[in-house]
């Protein structure tokens, strides 16, 4: 008896997400989904007296969002580092661990290559803090590093930049040059 009711509450509620799937496409300009993710709102009514209601919202974040890392010499992968981690945190509400488990989702081509490479001999890091040094040793190229020093040496404020900008390319230099110092 218990399950025909669940049956036939999952079926009310096929024609209602039918309903809301229609409401969504054709407002796919409202001023929400032009930032590029979408919340879904859904009602089940079990006929249970004390869960009469129960809202799930879903946030689905835009791809373009999602921070990946593919080992090319042109990304930062210090700077991948951290977005990843903000990304998780902030995102799916990951802690260090689960982000380690995890990582793999986030890396393309040559990176993700890598990192198979690492499970396949059993070097696999087992802290965050540990992946993040044989991360940065394996895509902080010594071309790349070498590159980042002549900038950090010659940094000096373009004529149309101002203060605020250089600022913050001196310190995004910096940091990359000196990451074990604090100003």
């Amino acid at each position: 008896m218990e399950i025909q009711k669940i049956c036939e509450a999952i079926t009310m509620k096929t024609v209602e997400k039918s309903n809301l799937n229609q409401l969504i496409e054709e407002n796919t300009l409202t001023p929400h989904t032009q930032r590029n993710s979408l919340t879904i709102d859904e009602s089940f009514n079990n006929d249970q007296p004390d869960r009469q209601h129960q809202t799930t919202t879903i946030i689905i974040p835009p791809s373009s969002s999602i921070p990946t890392f593919s080992g090319s010499i042109m990304e930062n992968p210090r700077q991948f580092l951290i977005r990843v981690k903000e990304y998780a945190e902030t995102i799916n509400h990951w802690n260090e661990q689960h982000l380690l488990k995890g990582i793999s989702q986030f890396l393309r081509d040559t990176a993700l290559e890598w990192y198979c490479q690492l499970g396949i001999s059993n070097r696999r890091p087992q802290t965050w803090i540990e992946f993040n040094v044989i991360f940065l040793n394996q895509f902080n190229s010594p071309i790349r590093r070498a590159h980042q020093e002549q900038q950090w040496k010659s940094c000096k404020q373009e004529e149309n930049e101002t203060i605020n900008e250089f600022i913050v390319r001196l310190r995004a230099l910096w940091q990359e040059q000196k990451p074990n110092e604090t100003e």
